[in-house]
């Protein structure tokens, strides 16, 4: 042996320090904990809510009702009848009360998907977009296979009306409408 490793020898180190083992904790997310102060202050909330008065329902009805009393009242005007409004209120009140009644899920009825509709379903879908903000760009094709690309417009008895992309107001008529695409 050469003296270098004589030396190397000696200076190895005296003291090995010990690493922790450092274990991992799994995460439980599904579990939850209450105290005892939380459901008293859930108690305390249920009865500061039953304590405040409760809001007023300002209750608004869809604005077909006020067209069709808009259209009775004219009959009615031009027929010599004058029947009280109030009467026609009341009615509105109680179908709008009976609206709320309605459980959510009465209320919120699933919606079938677009493709699944057929060409009537989809009309019908689409009507109360239009007018909105955000109108849907769909495309309509007829039998004649002609495809128009657009906004639908309006819907009358036997007829469409179309705004197309291109500027155009396209009148079909509602029996040619093949199908509907959204796009």
């Amino acid at each position: 042996m050469t003296k270098n490793e004589d030396k190397n020898k000696n200076h190895s180190p005296l003291l090995y320090i010990d690493q922790p083992a450092f274990h991992c904790e799994k995460p439980s997310m599904q579990q939850v904990y209450q105290t005892s102060q939380t459901k008293e202050r859930e108690k305390e909330a249920k009865k500061s809510a039953q304590k405040k008065k409760p809001k007023r329902n300002f209750s608004m009805t869809p604005l077909g009702y006020l067209e069709e009393e808009a259209k009775q009242m004219i009959i009615d005007k031009a027929a010599g009848k004058n029947s009280p409004p109030d009467e026609k209120r009341e009615e509105v009140k109680e179908s709008a009360e009976s609206k709320v009644k309605l459980s959510p899920t009465e209320r919120f009825k699933p919606v079938k998907a677009f493709k699944d509709m057929n060409v009537d379903e989809r009309l019908e879908y689409l009507v109360p977009f239009i007018g909105n903000q955000a109108p849907f760009y769909s495309q309509f094709v007829f039998q004649d296979q002609t495809h128009v690309r657009g906004i639908l417009k309006k819907v009358e008895d036997n007829e469409l009306v179309i705004s197309s992309t291109n500027g155009e107001i396209v009148e079909r008529n509602k029996n040619e409408l093949v199908n509907i695409f959204i796009s």
